[in-house]
């Protein structure tokens, strides 16, 4: 997946009438840009998380498994970041240039949308430490939320991964049922993929 390079901190900028700014200007041009392009990625974040979210409601409500357990928070984590690179390489909002604390604000953007106010501070450390202890747990739903996200993009096709072919056979079975109907095959089996291997395990 490749994202367009931005480049924020260019010493000059050719406008229209090929006059060139000068590199002051262009400084404060390009942190302005920085900071709508992070505020940006930031909604996206929230969008992506609070998307996952309301499919609880059906369910039951949010499990407390959500706030606590390393592969329930990895898939959250995942989700929101594999969200914003998405959404970063479809609408020209480079990340190569942010830096691990702008990385983690638009992340922690995710969590706080759909967190209680009380207790947002103690699930983004929990979730930080599951980072900093390179949690298996967490690492391993990061990456099965990434796969998801990445099949439902178009961006990862690999018949012969254990998850998608299953999650394919079981969107088939369900579209004979009439449960995906008006849904492509890549979006239904996209949700069978979040059914297995998020839903069903952390509720």
């Amino acid at each position: 997946m490749a994202s367009p390079e931005v480049c924020a901190y260019a010493f000059t900028l050719q406008i229209r009438d090929e006059t060139v700014v000068p590199a002051s200007w262009q400084l404060k041009v390009g942190l302005l840009k920085m900071f709508f392009r992070k505020a940006r990625l930031m909604v996206a974040a929230g969008d992506a998380v609070e998307r996952l979210f309301r499919l609880f409601g059906p369910l039951g409500g949010v499990p407390d498994k959500v706030w606590s357990d390393p592969y329930a928070m990895g898939w959250v984590t995942g989700y929101a970041n594999t969200a914003v690179e998405i959404y970063a390489g479809a609408n020209h909002a480079s990340l190569g240039d942010l830096d691990n604390v702008a990385r983690g604000q638009i992340i922690s953007a995710g969590w706080e949308r759909v967190t209680p106010k009380d207790r947002q501070m103690e699930v983004l450390r929990r979730c930080q430490s599951f980072v900093n202890s390179l949690d298996p747990e967490y690492q391993r739903g990061f990456e099965a939320a990434k796969k998801t996200l990445l099949y439902e993009a178009g961006f990862q096709d690999d018949p012969n991964d254990l998850d998608i072919a299953s999650a394919t056979k079981r969107a088939n079975m369900l579209a004979q049922g009439g449960l995906y109907e008006g849904l492509s095959e890549r979006s239904a089996v996209a949700g069978s993929l979040t059914a297995r291997l998020f839903y069903e395990v952390v509720t």
